[in-house]
């Protein structure tokens, strides 16, 4: 997957493309017989490449940005999961009382 955002990169802000992975987690499960059970996983994003006009530059980024990077993403896809979701309700509704 694509996410276009703009970083401050030597002084001035500029417009980067992140190849990402996304994982969606799982959570877990707690119940029944012990060999059933296992731990909850956290949703996380993991980069594969960072590039600026063209040319990738992921190495060239500290631990720090690319973390924020990582987490920015975490929180558009959290915002668009529950836009859809609400989207997604409204339609329902819209459904409903147009009958």
């Amino acid at each position: 997957m694509k996410y276009t955002t703009t970083i401050e990169l030597r002084g001035g802000d500029a417009e980067i493309v992140v190849e990402y992975n996304y994982y969606k987690g799982s959570p877990g499960r707690t119940y029944g017989p012990p060999e059933l059970c296992y731990p909850s996983e956290p949703a996380h994003v993991e980069i594969n490449a960072v590039t600026y006009g063209g040319v990738t530059i992921t190495d060239s980024l500290s631990e720090s940005q690319l973390e924020s990077l990582e987490q920015e993403i975490e929180e558009h896809l959290t915002a668009k999961a529950e836009a859809d979701q609400c989207a997604y309700y409204d339609s329902l509704r819209d459904e409903r009382f147009a009958l």
